[in-house]
């Protein structure tokens, strides 16, 4: 059955990160999608007014999205009773898919300002409830089921907003999913509005409403960054509409933080290193941002060849939460880095203990699993555990069974003849045929050697 849970106070959402795959083979659309407008329209609305439920509105904001409109329209088919897509400035056929697909499709000149274009969606909703996508979005046949189930237990008199949990697809060949929560749904009033220029917030509003918030088991897939010359044009893109930002909120931590991330992502450190510090110095301490900004300071510090200063980093960042994923993440490889090895294992096994937080996040979700797995199974081996490697490794084969580096650790485990041949693969970058050769004559030569011994 659908749960959610309640959270006492609102935080602010992290920015929209990224990182791999929630579908083994995403499509942005299917072929001859743009060809389905009757079945797709007459199941996008519903008409206002059905049921006993308060009405949702599903609100977009597009431009020049028309290879992928069509397929998250689908996917969100029949859920809301109104469709509301405020248009940018398209120049291909985004207008037109959109009104075959049953929108109501909305003008709004675009003016380096993300909230204002979905302020636009919400003021042409009717429903009590708004529901955001972006056209890159997907919601898949299980998410479909909690989200029809979550609305029709949407109550007028007691009003919540929910949070969803943001599954990004990221650049070809990784295969590790981020994970970011979002407030998805909330109740649509003329209090409740977007904030900030890019990574546009509603929290803010949501908490200064005192709209309780709560969390859902929800997850919508993200598209958006397989491309990596469409995540470098958007990076540049927001970039300079933070700048636009700065200038208007110079103090504000949020705007600091996020050009401080950019800056890291452009790999100017230095430069990252001051916006973040003083993100640091305007922030609460129980700010959502914080823990982010001190695993983006170590970032930064390492990047300059300096880890004891990015050891330092994780260090006070933990004294404000020591279970922080990342942080534990990032500071065990910082530790296994000096030597200390103790040190490393006692992070990474934290992260395996510790409960999953209820609060706003935005992570590689596979840090609580194979990613630092696979580290203590490394360090496991190394101090001559041989038992406990392989269960670490046959754990990472649980959730990844094609993982090549888990299973050439556990033929090299179990065959200790095998370890030269697979180091060699694993450490050297050694094609897999050459080493399979070279395992092959391995054992040839010690078939041999054993028929010359027993010729003896």
């Amino acid at each position: 059955m659908f749960v959610y849970h309640e959270v006492a106070e609102a935080e602010v959402e992290p920015p929209r990160v990224t990182a791999s795959s929630v579908f083994d083979s995403p499509r942005l659309v299917p072929k001859g999608a743009l060809n389905l407008p009757s079945r797709v329209a007459t199941r996008t609305r519903r008409k206002l007014g059905q049921g006993p439920r308060p009405q949702v509105s599903l609100t977009m904001i597009v431009r020049d999205e028309e290879e992928n409109l069509a397929a998250c329209l689908a996917s969100a088919e029949g859920l809301c009773d109104e469709v509301v897509v405020v248009d940018t400035g398209s120049t291909d056929r985004t207008v037109e898919v959109a009104r075959s697909l049953g929108a109501n499709v909305v003008s709004f000149p675009w003016v380096d300002d993300f909230a204002a274009a979905r302020n636009a969606a919400l003021d042409e909703a009717s429903g009590r409830y708004a529901f955001w996508l972006d056209a890159d979005d997907r919601i898949d046949e299980e998410n479909r089921h909690h989200l029809s189930e979550l609305f029709q237990r949407l109550n007028d008199t007691k009003p919540s907003a929910f949070v969803m949990r943001q599954l990004s697809t990221g650049r070809e060949g990784r295969a590790t999913t981020t994970a970011a929560d979002h407030v998805r749904l909330f109740p649509l009033r003329e209090d409740v509005r977007w904030s900030y220029r890019v990574h546009e917030q509603i929290v803010p509003a949501i908490r200064t409403a005192g709209i309780p918030v709560k969390w859902t088991e929800i997850g919508i897939g993200h598209v958006g960054y397989i491309d990596d010359a469409l995540r470098d044009k958007k990076l540049e893109r927001n970039f300079r509409i933070l700048r636009l930002e700065l200038r208007e909120n110079p103090t504000d931590p949020f705007v600091l933080f996020n050009i401080g991330w950019v800056a890291i992502e452009r790999k100017e450190p230095r430069t990252a290193l001051g916006y973040l510090r003083a993100s640091l110095a305007a922030s609460s301490p129980r700010d959502s941002i914080v823990r982010k900004v001190y695993l983006l300071i170590a970032r930064a510090y390492r990047m300059l060849g300096d880890p004891g200063s990015a050891l330092a980093a994780c260090v006070a960042g933990r004294e404000l939460d020591p279970d922080d994923t990342e942080l534990l993440f990032r500071e065990g490889l910082l530790r296994r880095e000096r030597g200390d090895l103790a040190g490393a294992e006692s992070c990474w096994r934290r992260i395996l203990e510790a409960e999953p937080p209820r609060k706003f996040t935005s992570l590689v979700s596979d840090l609580r699993g194979h990613l630092t797995r696979r580290h203590l199974a490394q360090l496991a081996e190394k101090r001559g555990d041989r038992a406990g490697a392989l269960r670490l490794w046959d754990e990472v084969l649980a959730e990844r069974p094609q993982d090549t580096e888990a299973r050439l650790a556990r033929t090299r485990l179990a065959s200790p003849s095998c370890t030269i041949v697979v180091s060699a693969v694993v450490s050297r970058n050694v094609p897999l045929h050459f080493a399979l050769f070279r395992l092959v004559s391995s054992r040839l030569l010690m078939a041999s050697a054993r028929t010359l011994r027993d010729c003896r």
